[in-house]
């Protein structure tokens, strides 16, 4: 069809019809000539019939410029259909192109030979980029191949990412496609600049921000170890609590190089660039490794403490408390046994030989027990306590019924004579006071001791500690540090 342009057309000069005649008895005629033309989609045509319209009847100018204007209009909704035609209709490279229906208002797949490989189904394609194009049908999205076939699945959403894949939702877990609409992996969790993979195998990996595949999907679990690092499971299985069970454990990097094969039967971070690792365990039904030898390495898997402790634990920085001989209870607790305490190298500070081994918060010396039992709650009752420092030094020989965590002037409450209750409360017995070396500043003579200010005791004689460990009764008084009474027990 010829095309003209708009000016071209708006500025035809137009066959004058006749003499004006002032009561335009044609008037009417010409103007349903004019609609005729226009519906036909004649504009050139219709155009001369208005234009003459104006020069028949000067007086319907106003009438004939509207009509005029309606046929400019549907020039102009031509032009864009026109438009968007050729916007689709375009090959390039590709074997297949988009054709528009204008009945229905959607799109079809052509061939280059303009045959029809699909219905017209679709709403706002994309073009077809390496054979693939991105249509919607019923408002959802889908990937048209050249042949006017779909690639399964339809999508509520597609959001494209940087790396070209495009980031959708299927049956309620969020996926990974690419770009001609192919599953990659599904998308578990965000940990910190990375994005954790599943395959259709459950397998894990990691994905970078960009989209970049930086471990490939192959572990059957992988964690966060530490910053960049990860801890990865070969072997696991989900029992039937829902726990990952089982396995052998190692450490990879944020590029997924192999730091420390998959060989422990568990792997938990320490300290800073220092694991944990253990072997001959066996999970318990959460999936925690209980019973077995722990050990430590570094983050390049050199064994710096060979695996031969049944307990492993952090007791300050660079310091560790390890158990021999007990059993484990809960997620972190030993029973029995006897601890000591190992540097990160192994080196024995302290040889195990305490029932309980308790580092102080306010330094670096440690509160010990020996002579006690555990109760039926895995708690050590009875024994004797005293104190040593990192180097396994005494201090205080174990003597006192318990010896608290220091005070705010690092001087220790010893009692001697209590026995515990059925809930683990000392009942009886008596109080006193002693500096870190063991020097007896007060006496045990009082039924209770605690810190009032700096340098200053009250003191209480008389009262009874109940079930639920709170003192009842008795009369309260204060001493200094050195035991000197400065206000009698009497209140």
């Amino acid at each position: 069809m010829k095309k003209y342009c708009l000016s071209t057309l708006l500025g035809l000069c137009l066959t004058v019809l006749g003499a004006q005649n002032p009561n335009c008895p044609a008037y009417p005629k010409i103007m349903r000539q004019a609609d005729s033309l226009l519906n036909r989609e004649l504009y050139v045509a219709a155009l001369r019939k208005l234009n003459a319209a104006k020069e028949y009847c000067p007086d319907k100018t106003q009438k004939v410029d509207a009509k005029i204007n309606e046929v400019v209009d549907a020039i102009e909704e031509k032009r864009k259909q026109a438009e968007k035609i050729n916007e689709y209709f375009q090959f390039g490279k590709e074997k297949a192109a988009w054709v528009y229906d204008f009945a229905s208002g959607k799109f079809a797949v052509i061939n280059r030979k303009g045959d029809r490989l699909s219905e017209f189904l679709y709403d706002a394609p994309e073009g077809f980029k390496d054979g693939v194009a991105i249509a919607k049908v019923n408002n959802q999205f889908v990937f048209v191949q050249a042949d006017g076939k779909e690639v399964e699945g339809r999508y509520d959403f597609l959001l494209p990412t940087v790396g070209g894949m495009y980031l959708s939702q299927h049956d309620q877990k969020l996926l990974l496609l690419d770009r001609k609409g192919r599953f990659l992996f599904y998308v578990k969790g965000e940990n910190s600049n990375f994005l954790e993979i599943e395959s259709k195998e459950g397998k894990k990996g990691i994905l970078n921000v960009t989209g970049k595949v930086l471990i490939q999907p192959q572990y059957d679990d992988l964690e966060s170890a530490s910053t960049g690092l990860f801890r990865v499971n070969v072997g696991g299985k989900v029992n039937n609590f829902g726990y990952k069970v089982g396995g052998q454990w190692g450490l990879v990097d944020s590029l997924g190089h192999v730091l420390l094969k998959p060989q422990y039967d568990d792997l938990e971070s320490a300290s800073k660039g220092l694991y944990r690792v253990q072997v001959g365990g066996k999970p318990d039904y959460f999936g925690k490794i209980v019973g077995g030898q722990w050990g430590m390495v570094d983050s390049l898997g050199k064994v710096l403490i060979k695996p031969q402790y049944d307990g492993l634990q952090s007791a300050s920085k660079g310091l560790y408390r390890v158990n021999v001989g007990g059993k484990p209870i809960g997620i972190e607790d030993i029973v029995g046994g006897q601890w000591g305490l190992v540097d990160s190298v192994g080196k024995v500070l302290i040889k195990p030989q305490y029932d309980r081994l308790i580092k102080n918060y306010s330094n670096g010396l440690y509160r010990v027990q020996v002579g006690g039992k555990p109760n039926d709650d895995g708690i050590i009752e009875g024994g004797q306590w005293g104190l040593v420092d990192s180097l396994g030094k005494v201090l205080i020989k174990p003597q006192y019924d318990y010896l608290l965590e220091s005070d705010s002037n690092g001087l220790y409450r010893v009692q001697v004579g209590g026995k515990p209750n059925d809930n683990g409360y000392l009942v009886g017995g008596q109080w006193g006071l002693v500096d870190s070396l063991g020097k007896v500043l007060i006496k045990p003579q009082y039924d209770a001791i605690e810190s009032a200010s700096k340098g200053l005791y009250s003191v209480q004689v008389g009262g009874k500690l109940n079930d639920n460990g709170y003192l009842e009764g008795g009369q309260w008084g204060l001493v200094d540090s050195l035991g000197k009474v400065l206000i009698k027990p009497q209140y």
